[in-house]
């Protein structure tokens, strides 16, 4: 008679599938309520379109949550190498003062501090099990495991809610998300970018500074303090409001530059507009000269001198 002790599963595939159904969460979350702007300030500032890196994060995420439950006997690798950068991730953003870790998308904010907390658990617990050690081979046959992945690494290139030009925009509806891409904007005609099909160029100057802001930004209240009492009216001045979610109330912005030459611009609030603020761009004749976003005072201030 077999020894029902040697029958019992691992305990390392347990932890190693808890872990993959953690890891699921959030990736399904950001594949349904997520966007680029949810990507931490490390990964932003890689040299990569926030677009494709948003979409390859999701992919891998899914991935690996759906291997570490499908085949957990030797994905526990993946899971221990994509703990080890979720930890990392998570310290930056500790470090940096984030508030929420963009983890599961912009509808749920979750500090940076608490993911971390059981990152770090969960991280222990699948190394004390050993789970390379695990004895026996996975059920899942190796056609269906292949199977599922391949449907996990393509839904965030399927799952696609963000709009690139007026001809992607469907008669029936709004896109849920607009990429304001604006460090890639120099050189372009404002027309051609993300932001031409949602403004009216006629009511608009073709040359002048612009500036992207939130009222819950408190680098976005510092520059537009800044520039209130210096901009007399020398050059023309954009200010583009982008809608705050429904659930934010703080304002920061109380002060802003003011007169004829100041003109000002609300987003729809029915969109998710994509963009890290502070954000800022200089035109001339409709073309842009130069555009950043992430800014504070003294990186807008240098670019600004730099014209």
């Amino acid at each position: 008679m077999a020894n029902p002790l040697h029958e019992r599963t691992p305990w390392s595939i347990h932890i190693t599938r808890v872990i993959g159904l953690w890891v699921l969460a959030g990736a399904v979350m950001k594949l349904l309520w997520g966007s680029a702007a949810d990507l931490p300030k490390l990964i932003r500032s890689l040299p990569l379109d926030p677009l494709v890196t948003f979409r390859v994060a999701v992919a891998a995420e899914l991935c690996i949550a759906l291997l570490a439950l499908l085949r957990p006997r030797w994905s526990w690798l993946l899971v221990i190498v994509l703990l080890m950068i979720f930890n990392v991730t998570l310290v930056h953003q500790v470090m940096e003062g984030e508030t929420s870790c963009g983890c599961f998308g912009y509808k749920l904010d979750v500090p940076p501090e608490i993911v971390l907390g059981v990152d770090v658990i969960l991280l222990l617990l699948l190394l004390l099990s050993k789970p390379w050690g695990a004895p026996g081979s996975d059920a899942t046959g190796g056609l269906v495991a292949v199977l599922v992945i391949a449907v996990a690494v393509a839904m965030p290139w399927i799952v696609d809610r963000e709009v690139r030009s007026p001809d992607e925009i469907s008669p029936g509806g709004l896109p849920s998300d607009v990429h304001l891409d604006v460090n890639r904007w120099e050189g372009e005609y404002l027309k051609t970018t993300r932001l031409g099909p949602w403004i009216d160029h006629d009511a608009l100057p073709a040359s002048g500074l612009w500036i992207f802001y939130r009222d819950s930004c408190s680098y976005c209240a510092e520059i537009l303090s800044w520039l209130a009492p210096t901009e007399e009216g020398a050059r023309d001045i954009v200010l583009v409001r982008l809608p705050e979610d429904e659930s934010v109330t703080e304002v920061e912005v109380h002060q802003k530059p003011r007169g004829a030459h100041v003109h000002e611009v609300d987003l729809r609030p029915d969109i998710n507009w994509v963009l890290t603020a502070p954000g800022a761009m200089v035109t001339e004749g409709g073309r842009v000269d130069w555009a950043a976003d992430d800014l504070d005072l003294e990186a807008f201030r240098r670019l600004d001198a730099g014209q």
